[in-house]
């Protein structure tokens, strides 16, 4: 056979471009393939509500099943995984974020997870700063690369721990955001200055220039 009449297209089309039927006279569907695959996906957007249904009670049923399957593919496949993982975040950061607090909230003792933090915090005080400053960046939805634990020591180093606004060295060095970033600026090592807590204290969210000079460029 050479070709055949597919009934859903009102077309003749060669026999490869058939699915094979057992049960069928001449051994193909009588649709096309590409009619086959559009008739699958209409069938199943018309029955999403019962597919989802029908997965849920599977899952139910067999999750021990599920979960073995799922994990022996995860550990041989450890690269692959990681890879997906990482796009899917990198894709869905708002919803990975809103998950993420689910579980926080579902999954702790808040006074427990409190005095982890705390020792975490005085342990690696360093860390931690970073961590809060990442958080306080993701918050504001502030582009940029982000500032390391080591990239703040080099840039105390660097200025031996004087403020560049104030001139003074500080007990109490904090690195401030040029360009704050409740203005649009970037968590980034290029938008980091070095100040002291009280500086920082009276810049706040004030453009450098408001800040410096108490007034705004004019143009």
């Amino acid at each position: 056979m050479k070709n055949k009449y597919c009934s859903y297209c009102d077309t003749y089309k060669p026999a490869v471009e058939f699915y094979k039927q057992k049960s069928s006279p001449d051994g193909l569907q009588y649709r096309c393939k590409d009619c086959s695959v559009l008739a699958r996906k209409k069938w199943a957007e018309d029955n999403n509500k019962s597919i989802r249904r029908y997965r849920d009670d599977d899952y139910r049923k067999h999750a021990d099943g599920y979960k073995e399957r799922a994990h022996r593919w995860r550990k041989e496949n450890h690269e692959k995984k990681k890879l997906v993982d990482k796009i899917w975040r990198t894709n869905n950061k708002e919803k990975k974020a809103a998950i993420d607090k689910k579980w926080r909230e579902n999954n702790r003792d808040k006074e427990e997870h409190n005095r982890k933090s705390r020792e975490y915090a005085k342990a690696h005080p360093d860390k931690s700063r970073e961590n809060v400053r990442r958080r306080r960046a993701i918050k504001c939805k502030a582009p940029g690369r982000g500032v390391t634990a080591s990239q703040e020591k080099d840039i105390i180093a660097q200025h031996s721990g004087i403020c560049v606004y104030c001139g003074k060295k500080a007990n109490k060095i904090e690195l401030d955001h040029i360009v704050p970033l409740a203005r649009g600026g970037a968590h980034d090592i290029d938008n980091i200055a070095l100040s002291c807590d009280t500086c920082n204290r009276k810049k706040g969210a004030k453009s450098l220039l408001v800040f410096l000079y108490g007034t705004q460029c004019q143009r």
